[in-house]
């Protein structure tokens, strides 16, 4: 399987969009307590990771009939469940990875998980997250996004600079810039054609795709 989708147990979240990007050849990953997303859209997972503790009894029971591969961990340990299905994702040669059910009360796993995907040992894989309208890409050369004329595109920079930005049909272009880390400059930019392109030169862009 080329691509995994990882359903994370955010409690205000909008996984309904991964729906239509799910076929047979799609590694699914239930995240702990994530994996009740998964099933509310009809979904069957081929594994859950985690440490179980968000996890129901009857949930559990249900995928152990349908001989569903669980890998428990320690409530104790040094990786989030989030981080420990990545890995996994990654591991099994995934090269396309997609994160959803991420947005929820727990404001430190959200910002926790999108902080870890600008790991070196995570550039394998092409990595987005689904949340609701928006469609979050961690890019580290380029991209191309499709959407609509006054879409909203939003870039933050992960962890530090991001040297020799480049972008094409956004209202604000940029041409060789450095967007510095732990500034506003790159929020709230917006699509002038249905595809826009970005670039950069050096270190990692979160880039957040808002569709109308």
């Amino acid at each position: 399987m080329n691509n995994a989708v990882i359903f994370l147990n955010g409690d205000k979240t909008d996984v309904s969009r991964v729906k239509n990007i799910i076929d047979e050849n799609t590694l699914i990953i239930g995240c702990d307590g994530g994996t009740k997303h998964l099933l509310s859209l009809g979904f069957v997972p081929h594994v859950v990771i985690g440490d179980m503790d968000s996890l129901t009894k009857e949930i559990k029971s249900k995928l152990k009939n349908r001989k569903v591969k669980f890998i428990a961990y320690p409530t104790k340990k040094d990786n989030t469940d989030a981080e420990l299905a990545l890995l996994y994702a990654i591991k099994k040669g995934c090269k396309e990875v997609i994160l959803t059910g991420i947005l929820g009360t727990r404001i430190d796993h959200m910002l926790a998980t999108i902080f870890m995907l600008s790991q070196p040992r995570f550039s394998t894989a092409s990595i987005r997250i689904i949340e609701g309208n928006q469609d979050i890409y961690v890019v580290r050369k380029k991209i191309t996004l499709t959407g609509k004329k006054g879409d909203t595109v939003s870039l933050l920079p992960l962890n530090c600079n991001a040297d020799g930005v480049v972008t094409k049909n956004l209202t604000y272009t940029l041409q060789g810039e450095t967007l510095r880390g732990y500034t506003t400059r790159g929020i709230s930019n917006v699509m002038t054609k249905n595809k826009a392109q970005i670039s950069l030169k050096k270190g990692t862009l979160l880039v957040v795709h808002t569709q109308q």
